[in-house]
């Protein structure tokens, strides 16, 4: 079982900044943390957001996409909605 996150952070791309977004995927069910005090989830004011949970999935790496969640969220790469796979 792994937790799936969207981590979204600053980086320097040429001589300016953007936000980029990742899915981060980390082992075991991580539901229950503490978001907004967990140093691993916390925002850090102009270098990242708020990371945000977005569920749980059995799967194996190399991920292959599309995921589902086991709360029915599918995720196809970073962009990710709710609909069941047919």
């Amino acid at each position: 079982m792994w937790s799936v996150f969207e981590n979204e952070y600053k980086t320097k791309v040429g001589k300016n900044y953007q936000w980029v977004k990742e899915l981060n995927f980390y082992v075991g069910d991580l539901s229950n943390e503490d978001f907004k005090n967990d140093y691993r989830f916390k925002e850090v004011k102009d270098k990242r957001k708020q990371i945000k949970f977005l569920g749980l999935v059995e799967t194996q790496f190399p991920v292959k996409y599309p995921l589902k969640l086991t709360n029915g969220t599918i995720l196809e790469d970073i962009y990710y909605h709710k609909n069941d796979i047919e």
